[in-house]
Order: C-alpha cells, then sequence, then structure tokens
C-alpha cells in the first residue's frame, strides 16, 4: 500500500481552576462584605457562588484573576462551579464564613424613651439587645452640674444605672448608645 494517511491534531487546552479565599468575617447585620477569589483559563468565565450549599447567585466575569462580589448575608459562601470561553469547567476550592450579628438596641426598662431624667441615687435597669461583651456609652447632663453615670453588669443582658454627680444638683439625664466590641 500506497494508501494516503489521514491525520488527526489534538489540542490538549490549558486546564481551569478556580478558588474562593477562605475567610472567616464577623460583621454587623447589614454590612456589605466583599469576598474574593481568582479564575484561571480562557475568558470569560461563569462562576456560580453557592451560599449554605445553595446556588445564590451567577457572576460573568471576563478574563483570568482576580474576581470579588459583594454579599450581606450570613452563610459559607463557596464557589461551587465555574465554565471558561471554551466550555472546560470546574468545582472551586476555597470556603468563606460570614456571620452577620444583630444591631445592638438598648432601652431603659419601663419606658420607650432614648433619654431619662433620674435623681441622684434613684437607679435605672438598661437592657441591650445585643451579641455579648458590649460597650455600653452613657451621657450624663444637668443644669450646670457634671457628672458621670456608674453602671455594673447585672446578670447577662442588664446594666444598672445610679447617677454620680460631682456638683449639687436636682437630677441627673442619661443618654444611651450601645456598639459591638469585635
Amino acid at each position: 500500500g500506497g494508501g494516503v494517511g489521514v491525520g488527526v491534531v489534538v489540542e490538549i487546552l490549558r486546564g481551569v481552576s478556580g478558588r474562593l479565599d477562605p475567610v472567616a468575617i464577623t460583621t454587623c447585620q447589614g454590612e456589605m462584605v466583599n469576598l474574593t477569589g481568582q479564575v484561571e483559563g480562557t475568558g470569560p468565565f461563569s462562576l456560580e457562588i453557592a451560599r449554605d450549599g445553595l446556588f445564590f447567585r451567577r457572576i460573568l466575569h471576563n478574563a483570568s484573576g482576580n474576581f470579588s462580589f459583594p454579599v450581606d448575608l450570613s452563610g459559607n459562601y463557596s464557589l461551587s462551579a465555574f465554565t471558561d470561553a471554551r466550555f472546560c469547567s470546574g468545582k472551586g476550592v476555597g470556603l468563606a464564613t460570614i456571620l452577620q450579628l444583630p444591631v445592638p438596641s438598648l432601652r431603659f426598662e419601663g419606658t420607650a424613651a432614648k433619654q431619662l431624667e433620674i435623681c441622684e441615687g434613684e437607679q435605672v435597669v438598661l437592657s441591650a439587645n445585643a451579641t455579648w461583651p458590649v460597650t455600653v456609652s452613657l451621657a450624663s447632663s444637668s443644669q450646670g452640674a457634671t457628672g458621670s453615670v456608674a453602671g455594673s453588669v447585672v446578670g447577662a443582658r442588664q446594666v444598672a444605672l445610679q447617677p454620680v454627680v460631682d456638683t449639687p444638683a436636682a437630677g441627673a439625664t442619661a443618654e444611651a448608645g450601645a456598639t459591638e466590641e469585635g
């Protein structure tokens, strides 16, 4: 034989890879967090992001390299699947965990007021709806008097307040605010 040969060309495509940067972030409820990751292959890419193992969103990303996306919900995020322009696909590695704590709130027991007048020596209970530890900031004011409000933790969720006035006055006003420590 003098037959004609048929040539077959096989092109081996560069592999694809993807990862979500592993992080654990704790924030207050409603705050946006940017999660980041990387993909390699031939862009553009279709990225599928999962939250707690379920489809969360699809991201279209133009080129190899870094990507990011905002989230504002607690959960465990992963790059569940990705596909590049050649239809090569894979499953990403890495897990990002977001924990969002409720925004703290404070109230004086027995009233909805954010400001309360109390007399020197009188005690009032301040309740916090928060994830402990909480830093409680209190301001005290009176007509011409300067002072502060002494507080101590009572139980797990309450602070008992009593005005401490440096100059004689009829009373003091306590105003409450709270922040999470983190």
